[in-house]
């Protein structure tokens, strides 16, 4: 009896929802919750941040493209203002639930990267006391799905490297081509991981169907978009042209952009991201999901050589697991 109780067991947490809703996830799941509601019980306290009304008049005048963004996020608040309304905690209960998330997917990718229950909660509350991170999460706009996204992304691999699944990387192009609806600078995110799994044997994948597959999910996704920019002259192309040429964004050199990334992630934070990253590129037990440490790397040159906003790389939860918690797991 206990044998097949073991056996049960083992078979639930090889599922995925078995490892989803297992003992090591209590602490994102809590932390995840928490998220939500602390958002939920503050995010009506100030009015509409600018860009929130330029979300709701887009919202109701839909398409499949706009000069400066992609076209899900008015698609998102459409349906999120049709069904609870357009009140301040209305429109902002989708950023908070894509807040807590990514705390939980957070919590997943630090789980299949070899951590356990303390070091899964502490990769979560580096997410959940990063102020950029909470901040975007406090009022309606791209940025607190662009993470999920990502991160989402992340964790698919993660599982179709650790399980040689390649059929499960069907989702990340799913996902991919939904954070390209979301916001265009997730093309920036698609090379930088090109760019990881190049460099590393993960360069397997390109002989697997599942992977062809994939790219041709993102593709399909992102056509209605594609050709909205094709007659419009690629507006988006001009408008972002046009945007340089007026030096409208601060451009940082590349030690004040690195230090300008520490503080909005809170400056301990930054031991955190430091451990995981070096862990993932130099330690022994990291060699195997290098294609993060990598990806990380080529998103952070490209974004700094474009002069990007400090905030456009949401993309470090992926490196919250600290080594010396991975170094004790087994």
């Amino acid at each position: 009896m206990e044998k097949m109780s073991l056996g049960t067991e083992l078979k639930e947490q090889s599922s995925l929802p078995g490892r989803w809703f297992s003992n090591d996830m209590a602490p994102a799941w809590l932390l995840a919750a928490a998220a939500v509601l602390l958002q939920m019980a503050t995010n009506g306290r100030y009015g509409y941040f600018r860009d929130e009304l330029y979300y709701l008049a887009l919202s109701h005048h839909l398409d499949w493209g706009y000069v400066d963004l992609a076209p899900l996020a008015p698609l998102v608040l459409c349906i999120a203002r049709t069904l609870f309304g357009e009140s301040l905690h209305a429109i902002r209960l989708l950023p908070a639930l894509a807040l807590g998330a990514e705390i939980l997917i957070t919590g997943l990718i630090a789980r299949e990267l070899g951590g356990k229950r303390f070091a899964i909660f502490l990769a979560c509350l580096a997410v959940l006391v990063a102020p950029v991170i909470v901040n975007n999460a406090s009022r309606f706009s791209m940025n607190p799905f662009e993470s999920a996204f990502w991160m989402g992304t992340i964790y698919f691999l993660l599982l179709a490297m650790n399980r040689n699944q390649p059929e499960l990387l069907l989702w990340c192009g799913l996902l991919v081509g939904l954070g390209l609806e979301n916001k265009h600078s997730t093309a920036f995110f698609l090379i930088s991981l090109m760019v990881g799994i190049l460099a590393t044997p993960e360069r397997r994948w390109f002989r697997s169907q599942w992977f062809w597959m994939a790219a041709i999910a993102i593709v399909l996704l992102c056509l209605p978009n594609l050709i909205w920019q094709y007659r419009h002259d690629f507006a988006t192309w001009v408008d972002l042209t046009n945007v340089k040429k007026i030096h409208k964004n601060v451009e940082l050199p590349p030690v004040a952009f690195l230090k300008q990334q520490a503080m909005i992630l809170l400056l301990l934070n930054a031991l955190i991201w430091i451990s995981g990253l070096g862990f993932l590129l130099f330690h022994r037990q990291g060699k195997r999901h290098r294609v993060l440490g990598i990806t990380y790397l080529a998103f952070l040159v490209i974004m700094n050589s474009l002069h990007g906003k400090d905030y456009y790389l949401p993309i470090y939860p992926m490196l919250s697991l600290p080594a010396e918690c991975i170094g004790r797991s087994s």
